[in-house]
């Protein structure tokens, strides 16, 4: 019981520093300062265990990823404060993983610590420790730390604020969690996305597809192994609520219910058509333009923060962007050049970005880890009910975030990874499941 308590507080803390920042060579989150020291005596430490029970892949494929991003910058000439900035990413992730590891090894209910922690940090960060950086060829700038202002007002900072606060019952306790909140909660965001601003569209499908599954599965764990064994029927319905969901966006945007701002971005995103993947381009494009690059150098990759020397955005825009879009790229493309520089090639994602900056080895780490979210919602994902509704939240956001998102926390990938791990290892019988949550999980069955 102590030990429990102690790893509990410890993840509150974990989380109460993941957002609060301070400038150490760019933005270093508190926890940070901490883990990145601590996390490769742990892992030397219950390296056995880790291994033992199934979590060594995860560590493989990330060091597979960071050997890409060196070979990458030696071979493009990368500046090293470029190569340095995203090699700190990549190890932020290493340093979450194995934390997270060994802080919920006998403590899966700690997880909504770690989450509570997370909701008040942002908080925190509304008027205090949240800096700006700047990084450039020749180094690391402190900007200033970010005004009270432009924080309230950014585009997803209320979309960020409700979707902690109303998830948090559902991760600290799903199963004690009356299942009309857990339905009820996203409903809620969605509306409330919808009509308080022009971004957050993604978040909002993806917390509906959670929405649904929780409905589905309600709090059985035998209703969570059919999600698994009938997942080619989860994709339908999955695909139907999305369809739902763009008939109903478009409908209200197009004829201003949503404000005037979401009818102008509606109208820039449909400049090229009305389908969905004509919206998708348009409100993707750096997805799309950094896949054209990568054709020219699927191998090795451009290294981190690639100047676009052969125009791949001009040409990508000329043929499918807007009339705005173009203006807007000469705009800023001339401003750079006045400055001495070009425009980088953008990724605005996980998987682009990485496969531009990592070469294939970028490609094949974040494809692998898809195979992990098929395989887990395939024959893992009731091992541990009481995580049931952070799985199916986090996973499609996670799966959509990777797509189409760039990397923002270094504490998201690596928590979820290794709460599907540990998934896997109660349900091969590496670990058992507690005695007290496996009671409660079979109260309700």
């Amino acid at each position: 019981m102590q030990n429990t308590s102690r790893s509990s507080f410890l993840l509150f803390l974990l989380g109460l520093g993941s957002a609060t920042k301070i400038f150490f060579f760019g933005t270093l989150a508190l926890s940070e300062l901490v883990i990145f020291f601590i996390a490769p005596f742990l892992l030397l430490k219950y390296w056995v265990r880790m291994h033992r029970e199934g979590f060594h892949s995860f560590i493989y494929m990330l060091g597979f990823l960071i050997a890409g991003l060196f070979a990458s910058s030696i071979w493009n000439h990368t500046p090293f404060t470029f190569a340095f900035k995203q090699f700190a990413v990549y190890y932020g992730f290493f340093a979450y993983f194995v934390v997270f590891c060994c802080l919920l090894h006998d403590n899966f209910k700690g997880i909504g610590w770690f989450f509570f922690g997370v909701v008040i940090s942002g908080i925190i960060t509304i008027w205090v420790l949240n800096p700006k950086a700047d990084v450039s060829s020749t180094g690391f700038a402190y900007i200033a730390n970010a005004d009270v202002e432009d924080v309230v007002h950014g585009p997803l900072f209320w979309i960020g604020k409700v979707r902690g606060l109303t998830s948090l019952p559902i991760y600290a306790a799903y199963l004690k969690t009356p299942i009309a909140y857990s339905v009820i909660a996203p409903v809620f965001f969605v509306v409330f996305a919808m009509f308080s601003t022009v971004s957050g569209r993604a978040q909002s499908m993806c917390v509906l597809l959670g929405g649904a599954l929780m409905l589905i599965a309600g709090k059985s764990r035998i209703k969570m192994k059919r999600i698994g064994r009938h997942l080619l029927v989860m994709s339908v319905v999955g695909v139907l609520i999305l369809l739902a969901y763009k008939v109903t966006y478009s409908y209200t945007a197009s004829r201003g219910y949503l404000g005037e701002d979401a009818r102008i971005k509606y109208e820039h995103q449909t400049d090229r058509g009305k389908g969905v993947f004509a919206m998708l381009v348009a409100g993707r494009t750096e997805f799309f333009i950094a896949l054209s690059a990568i054709i020219d150098h699927p191998i090795i990759g451009f290294g981190p923060r690639p100047e676009d020397t052969k125009g791949y955005t001009e040409e990508f825009l000329l043929k499918y962007g807007t009339e705005t879009d173009i203006k807007g790229y000469y705009y800023y493309a001339f401003h750079f050049l006045s400055q001495g520089a070009r425009i980088e090639i953008p990724s605005h994602s996980h998987i682009m970005g990485s496969w531009l900056w990592c070469g294939i080895p970028g490609l094949i780490f974040f494809l692998w880890i898809f195979y992990v979210f098929y395989q887990h919602f395939r024959y893992h994902i009731s091992a541990i009910p009481q995580w049931y509704g952070y799985f199916v939240l986090a996973v499609p956001s996670m799966a959509w975030s990777i797509l189409f998102n760039p990397i923002g926390d270094r504490y998201g990938l690596s928590l979820l990874m290794v709460c599907i791990f540990y998934s896997r290892a109660v349900n091969c019988g590496k670990i058992g499941l507690p005695c007290e949550l496996e009671m409660e999980a079979r109260q309700r069955e």
